[in-house]
């Protein structure tokens, strides 16, 4: 559940280990920041789950049900569904996150304690306590500790840690690690959760005048990673890139464990596919393209699936929250090892419906079902210029 899964082709993500911390009240003396408790509070309030959950072209992020990506999407079958996808993708990291993040607000509905630069939040229910420590390292730059401590039990472990630096409001950057294997330790009795691993969220969120969102840069960090419904393709270790700007566009890069059903898949092995999603507004209309390519599961050795999938949403019904969703055009292919030979007598297959649209030329030229001339690129990592208009 990565991109660029191949192990050693990344920079070392150091996580710290779990550890005790105390209970509330105890903190260390910091390193001499000025910030006031509004401000103190206002860096705790950027861990909240609405502050680090995004969404691939949509209105409003979801959280998702933690539900393998994709998992649903059977009403066609040899639709790559890549926009569909993309978005559930985006809910499974959310839903991962909102593991940890779920009770901020819950936190910060109660007074701190604070002990010079260190403030400390503490919450509990019938299954667990919580505590979020924030020290002010420097001006406007405070570190992180998450523990949670099982059913009232003294100590907390930490699962999470971090930096919040909000030295320049407008342009807020966050370093946070989630230790699934710690979060293991404290809730033992949770049937069927798979998770292990760490999963480390770099954020940058550059803001308008009002406030509001001008850019929004993520890059996940993955580590033996699985997630709770378990990874048929075993623990992952790459980066996921998200790159948005409200009312310009966006891009995501990411790699799944995706069971597709075209060539017949008759026991839902999955594949590695690696998709590159790009979307733009224009107008009232969100019109995007999503390129993949994958490989094992149930292709024949060697061979490589290429899908393309294009869309166009009209803006959302602020009154109803509905939204125009088309699928423009679509296809799906398979080639041999040298990505040169179209394999006829394999599958390809593409969108039959002659009203559709086509895919938007922004993005260049689209996937021909019989030509690998246009083949898609799917790049290493964001490029600098991944949709039109990014600044």
């Amino acid at each position: 559940m990565a991109h660029r899964t191949v192990v050693g082709s990344l920079l070392a993500v150091v996580f710290a280990s779990p550890i005790a911390c105390s209970d509330a009240g105890e903190g260390s003396a910091g390193g001499g920041g000025t910030g006031t408790p509004e401000q103190t509070t206002a860096a705790a309030s950027e861990l909240s789950w609405a502050q680090n959950a995004f969404a691939p072209g949509e209105v409003t992020p979801g959280m998702g049900s933690g539900d393998a990506p994709g998992s649903d999407l059977t009403s066609t079958p040899c639709h790559p569904e890549l926009f569909a996808r993309t978005v559930e993708y985006a809910e499974a990291l959310n839903y991962h996150l909102n593991l940890f993040l779920e009770h901020i607000d819950d936190l910060l509905q109660t007074k701190p304690t604070v002990e010079g630069t260190t403030s400390t939040w503490t919450f509990g229910n019938s299954d667990a306590r919580w505590q979020l420590v924030l020290d002010e390292t420097s001006p406007g730059v405070y570190s992180v500790k998450l523990g949670i401590s099982s059913r009232g039990r003294g100590d907390f472990t930490i699962v999470a840690t971090g930096v919040v630096d909000r030295s320049n409001p407008d342009d807020v950057i966050k370093q946070l690690t989630f230790d699934f294997d710690a979060r293991q330790r404290v809730f033992t009795y949770i049937p069927g959760d798979q998770s292990s691993g760490q999963l480390a969220v770099s954020i940058e969120r550059n803001k308008n005048a009002d406030g509001s969102d001008r850019k929004r840069a993520v890059t996940y960090e993955l580590a033996g990673f699985v997630p709770v419904f378990g990874d048929p393709l075993g623990p992952r270790t790459g980066t996921i890139d998200f790159l948005d700007e409200p009312g310009v566009g966006g891009a995501m890069l990411y790699d799944a464990s995706t069971v597709f059903l075209c060539p017949p898949n008759p026991q839902s092995i999955a594949s590695n596919a690696t998709t590159y999603a790009r979307w733009v507004v224009q107008g009232d209309t969100v019109s995007g393209r999503a390129d993949a390519v994958a490989s094992d599961g149930q292709m024949l050795s060697g061979d490589r699936w290429v899908g393309l999938s294009c869309r166009r949403n009209s803006a959302r019904d602020l009154s109803t929250g509905a939204i125009v969703d088309d699928d423009a055009y679509w296809l799906v292919k398979e080639e041999n090892a040298s990505s040169a030979t179209h394999v006829g007598l394999q599958f390809a297959v593409e969108d039959g419906v002659a009203s559709d649209a086509p895919c938007n030329p922004v993005f260049g030229a689209a996937t021909d079902l019989n030509d690998d001339r246009n083949d898609p690129t799917i790049p290493s990592s964001l490029p600098s210029e991944a949709f039109p208009g990014q600044f």
